[in-house]
């Protein structure tokens, strides 16, 4: 897969975005949806392993798609959320962490 032209990447690209309903980032995501106030604040979430799904520590780049139910460690609180659409969310749950 080396040798793809750029206009095949761009329509791979247009065929996984029309068939997933979006692509973003999950930095931009954060930071659209209004978790984070800066995507450099939700990229060093990611880079610092507090934004997970399952057990997996998700990086900045991941493509979020609805459906996606992911956790993010804030300083004070513990956010469990499912990704509905874009930049919505719904919270699953909620809990203050011990400091």
């Amino acid at each position: 897969m080396k040798n793809i032209s750029p206009l095949l990447k761009k329509l791979i690209f247009m065929e996984k975005y029309f068939k997933g309903g979006f692509i973003m980032r999950l930095d931009k995501f954060l930071m659209d949806s209004k978790i984070v106030k800066r995507r450099v604040i939700a990229h060093d979430l990611c880079d610092g392993g507090k934004v997970t799904k399952g057990s997996l520590n998700l990086k900045p780049g991941y493509e979020v798609k609805p459906g996606d139910i992911i956790s993010v460690e804030l300083p004070r609180k513990i956010l469990q959320i499912k990704i509905s659409e874009e930049n919505s969310f719904e919270v699953i749950s909620e809990s203050l962490k011990n400091l």
